[in-house]
């Protein structure tokens, strides 16, 4: 790479439905200012377009951060620049379009770039990204427009995973009515009656706020599927009527077509009161979610269910735009309510060379429909009915993802490197057989009530005290993703050790930490507050737990040497409960 200047441009461009209904859109959209770490390349510098003015606290806090990793002279290194007409739009419009409306800043960039190679980093990438690259007449790092509509949809992620040929989950995507939603998971159902939930997923939605599932064993007809399958893997077929016509089974067909009705007809009456939203502060009813589905289109989905499911990896990828692929990282990712909450670094449920075969094949996929840039794959393994362990790939984001920017961050204070064929990081200091391994836990930005209340230099000074810092020499600790002074009460946290117990000890001891110096994790009182804040702190502390009985694969038991559904505690009970 030549000498250059990486514009970052963290905008949530997704449609204007989309965004009237995100509450704080601006502090989404400035939870990636670890993007800054890029300028630890050599001949790189950054220009980082922030949505509001930042705090000093927030400047120097990274300016700090970037010295610590061995930036000479930072503050020359990168800028920030706001639009300067950020206030006078409402609320949802995106970053790029608050830009694109502010010609002073957009003469800011353009003179900071004369006559060096220059480009944008999107966030998510819709229209106005494209029209600020032509405005600003530098080349997109990420994909066009229509095929980020087209792939980044539900269903157009199933489109390219079927290009790649990777296990997907049992479904069909392209459903836009009530009927043809009826109609299909009926089939589904009586094709594979012993999944325990099916999810429906709206096209457009992202961060698990259009899903809505439903548990197969309330579907009354479901048990006649299975005994049909029963009967079809015995070999034996329907039992023929007499000569008289009287006394036989009805044939193979007819008998399929009578239990499609009897599932459908079942399905229609019971999803208006079974069917559970993820997000019903925004669908409060099912026919709300339907008419979205009519509006958008959506998929139908098979779950494993929550005693089936071991762990919910993602892969994050890079197409360089001369078709170049590489793997860059991988996690285990915690959800709640389908929502991402945290994740640890690397991943450990799956066999690192069976995740990357399948990763690198999805970003193939990606490459030849036309896409660049950011890409990060979601999948699921489970443990199967036959006790072994089984993958699903179930999402794809055509974006610089939370997990993506956290390990961009660890990279740059560890400085070591990562092998995606074993699926280890090796940085930090040498030892007698070569640098140590190093993983990390995150959480990219969460909410807590009482943070406005604190000062942050009050906050790092009993940081530094308690030990919930950075150490240089051993390239380990504790580090935070400020997104504003506090004022938004909005933080995020990464704790780096030798092990993911080491890195999952100090992030507990980090959550006890802010409890102390901040207050104690409150849960959420009503739908408004839900609305605002995707995740809260409670929402983190149970990530620690899920993550505390998530065993590393080396030290787990081989898939059919373990239960259907058992995991090894990795943190003791009573250690995680003192949160």
């Amino acid at each position: 790479w030549e000498p250059r200047i990486i514009v970052h441009v963290p905008s949530l461009s997704y449609s204007e439905a989309q965004r009237t209904t995100m509450r704080s859109l601006d502090v989404r959209q400035n939870a990636q200012l670890p993007r800054l770490c890029d300028a630890a390349a050599a001949g790189v510098d950054v220009i980082y377009v922030a949505p509001f003015p930042l705090h000093d606290d927030v400047v120097g806090y990274f300016r700090k951060v970037l010295e610590i990793g061995g930036v000479e002279s930072p503050e020359q290194r990168f800028k920030v620049v706001v639009p300067e007409n950020y206030h006078r739009f409402p609320p949802h419009f995106s970053l790029a379009t608050l830009l694109l409306y502010s010609p002073r800043a957009l003469r800011r960039i353009s003179a900071f770039c004369r006559g060096r190679a220059a480009y944008i980093v999107p966030g998510v990438v819709g229209p106005e990204d494209m029209r600020l690259s032509q405005a600003l007449r530098m080349p997109l790092f990420g994909p066009e427009p229509r095929l980020a509509r087209a792939f980044g949809s539900k269903s157009g992620a199933r489109r390219i995973f079927q290009a790649a040929r990777v296990n997907v989950p049992p479904g069909a995507h392209d459903v836009y009515d009530e009927p043809s939603l009826l109609a299909r998971l009926a089939a589904l159902i009586a094709a594979h009656p012993d999944v325990p939930r099916w999810l429906v997923k709206l096209d457009d939605e992202s961060g698990g706020r259009g899903i809505a599932h439903v548990d197969a064993a309330h579907v009354p007809s479901r048990a006649k599927a299975l005994a049909a399958r029963r009967r079809r893997e015995s070999g034996h077929p329907p039992r023929p009527p007499t000569e008289g016509g009287e006394g036989g089974e009805e044939g193979e067909d007819a008998s399929q077509a009578r239990l499609d009705a009897e599932l459908r007809q079942e399905l229609a009456e019971l999803l208006p009161f079974r069917a559970v939203l993820s997000a019903p502060w925004l669908y409060r009813s099912w026919a709300e979610f339907v008419v979205a589905l009519g509006r958008t289109g959506g998929v139908i989905e098979a779950s494993p269910g929550d005693e089936a499911l071991v762990s919910s990896p993602s892969c994050n990828l890079l197409i360089e735009p001369d078709g170049a692929l590489s793997l860059t990282s991988t996690h285990d990712q915690v959800l709640s309510r389908y929502s991402f909450v945290g994740g640890a670094f690397p991943q450990a449920a799956v066999p690192a060379g069976a995740i990357c075969e399948a990763a690198l094949a999805i970003a193939l996929a990606c490459r030849d429909a036309g896409i660049i840039g950011h890409v990060g794959v979601d999948f699921v393994a489970f443990t199967g009915a036959e006790g072994m362990l089984r993958l699903w790939a179930v999402d794809l984001n055509l974006r610089l993802t939370p997990t993506a920017l956290s390990f961009s961050f660890f990279d740059f204070l560890v400085g070591g490197a990562f092998d995606a064929a074993t699926g280890e990081y090796r940085g930090g200091p040498s030892g007698e057989n070569g640098q140590t391994t190093r993983t990390y836990v995150m959480s990219n930005a969460f909410y807590h009530a009482q943070l406005p209340s604190v000062r942050p230099s009050t906050f790092f000074s009993a940081c530094r005290h308690r030990g919930a810092s950075f150490d240089l020499v051993a390239r380990t600790g504790t580090v935070f993703n400020l997104v504003d002074s506090f004022s938004g009460g909005v933080l995020g946290m990464l704790t780096v050790g030798p092990s993911r117990l080491d890195a999952l000890r100090r992030f507990a001891d980090g959550l006890a930490l802010i409890q102390q110096q901040v207050g104690p994790a409150v849960a959420r009182h009503d739908a408004s507050e839900q609305a605002l804040h995707d995740l809260t702190f409670q929402d983190v502390i149970q990530a620690v737990r899920s993550l505390a009985t998530l065993a590393p694969s080396d030290i787990l038991p081989a898939p059919a040497e373990h239960k259907k559904g058992e995991r090894r505690a990795l943190v003791d009970a009573e250690e995680v409960n003192e949160l």
